[in-house]
């Protein structure tokens, strides 16, 4: 919609989204991307800076988005628009940690009061019945303990017995709970990437994206109001990367200088986890740390572009003002905060609530109303993550209405064979098909993505990440080109 004169804020956690593009005549604002492209037409042009970080982070990270001027509006900031004053932007900041200093007990009995009161909030005055997307996580177990609601919903792989829908199914009948569990093959998961594309409207590439879809149109089917667990991992320290392992812990204590030696001379001849295990060790979070998803590095990424949308843009430039705004804290609450700020709502809360929308489900997040964010805030860093355990202070406080196996379940995201589907040759020639369109070449190397096909085909290289991610780009420019009426 075309406006002369407005003011709108963005949701700070990427529940409601504000994209934009300046006109002669005043700003076109729409909650959905794709409108704002057909709007431009031909005109529309592919944002080289936006292009390299989607191959790197799985998703675009900027608020210049992928297609050039269309922008989005910063999580929480502040748009304001006249034609007599221009456009201004005021910038939204993320309060930070500030420990307060509390026992454990204390500390997690904070965290149960607040997430019953943000549980109770979230379904105050809704009368319809409710569904929760469940998986055998802690996380949406904790939810659904406190929520009770009628349906759980979950997702799992057709004949492979590692997902967690079992988990979920038993829960929900110790819950008295009706679980719908929703189950898709290889043939399925590539079936619904064009679809999920589409309904993101940039390119994403989080693998997470077609068991999104699936269990949001099972739901549709069965409530219209759906609570889902997004929130506990980054602010209350529930990933991997967050932890500090003994290897790590005698490395560090080696000089700087030796760590770099040993980085220089064994990446070339490791493999990737030692190499990334180094470089690690070697280098402050804020050089490398981007979040849950790093495809590739800046080199990797301009060498797989063609010339033409090669970038000097480096990850390190997007993540810098982030950093820059928690300088003085500690390595976990660096990497925190940057997952707050950009995995959430950039990544997998936005693009939840984009999936949801598409089916008409009423998505609610009680883990990112504000009196949960602040409990999660007050936290010690070792109430958060204690050597490999993860979410201390969070397990603790769920211990009140779940079993301990599920309060100590290590985190499993959605353990799906991802890597067995996508190698399988049926989907490899569909991605080789895909990459044989003819503008294709205009974006990438197409030498070297044909090597990389090969080098998957052999077994020689493991280049699944990189293959999907270009692949989902593919799928997603066919929708682009007729969003834009290009031949």
């Amino acid at each position: 919609m075309k406006y002369s004169s407005i003011e709108i804020t963005a949701d700070p956690h990427g529940r409601d989204l504000v994209f934009y593009t300046l006109a002669d005549d005043g700003i076109h604002i729409s909650s959905d991307i794709s409108e704002l492209i057909r709007l431009l037409g031909t005109s529309a042009v592919i944002n080289r800076d936006a292009l390299k970080m989607y191959l790197i982070f799985q998703y675009v990270p900027t608020c210049e988005t992928i297609v050039k001027d269309i922008f989005r509006l910063a999580p929480g900031s502040t748009l304001r628009y006249s034609k007599e004053k221009g456009l201004s932007i005021e910038e939204y900041t993320r309060p930070g940690f500030a420990p307060a200093g509390k026992s454990m007990e204390k500390a997690a009995e904070d965290i149960r009061s607040a997430v019953s009161s943000a549980v109770n909030n979230c379904t105050a005055g809704c009368r319809e019945k409710i569904g929760c997307f469940l998986s055998g996580g802690v996380d949406s177990s904790y939810l659904a303990a406190v929520l009770r609601p009628e349906t759980s919903i979950t997702f799992g792989a057709k004949g492979y017995e590692s997902d967690e829908s079992g988990y979920a199914k038993e829960l929900s009948g110790k819950l008295s709970i009706e679980n719908c569990s929703c189950f898709i093959d290889g043939d399925d998961f590539f079936d619904r990437i064009p679809e999920v594309q589409r309904i993101i409207g940039q390119p994403y590439a989080n693998l997470t994206g077609v068991p999104v879809y699936t269990m949001a149109k099972t739901a549709s089917e069965k409530v219209h109001v759906v609570f889902s667990g997004e929130g506990p991992d980054e602010l209350f320290g529930g990933y991997g990367a967050y932890r500090t392992g003994k290897y790590e812990k005698y490395c560090r204590k080696l000089p700087l200088w030796l760590r770099r030696f040993l980085y220089r001379i064994l990446s070339p001849v490791s493999g990737k986890r030692l190499q990334t295990f180094l470089f690690e060790c070697s280098f402050p979070v804020e050089e490398t740390y981007i979040g849950m998803a790093k495809t590739m590095n800046d080199r990797e990424a301009n060498e797989l572009l063609a010339p033409g949308y090669r970038s000097s843009l480096r990850y390190k430039d997007v993540t810098a003002p982030y950093f820059e705004k928690i300088r003085s804290g500690s390595d976990l609450d660096k990497k925190q905060y940057l997952d707050c700020c950009l995995w959430g709502p950039f990544d997998n809360v936005c693009s939840l609530y984009l999936i949801g929308k598409h089916f008409g489900l009423d998505i609610r997040t009680p883990f990112l109303e504000d009196e949960v964010i602040d409990s999660a805030l007050s936290l010690r860093e070792k109430q958060r993550v204690d050597g490999l355990l993860t979410k201390t202070c969070f397990r603790k406080a769920a211990e009140k209405y779940l079993p301990e196996e599920i309060c100590s379940r290590k985190k499993k995201g959605m353990p799906l064979p991802y890597g067995e589907w996508i190698r399988d040759e049926k989907h490899l020639t569909q991605m080789e098909n895909a990459f044989s369109e003819p503008f294709v070449s205009e974006f990438f190397d197409a030498k070297l993505l044909g090597k990389m096909l090969d080098d998957q085909r052999s077994g020689k290289k493991n280049s699944v990440p990189v293959l999907y991610t270009v692949y989902c780009f593919v799928l997603w420019y066919k929708y682009f080109k007729e969003l834009t009426g290009r031949k």
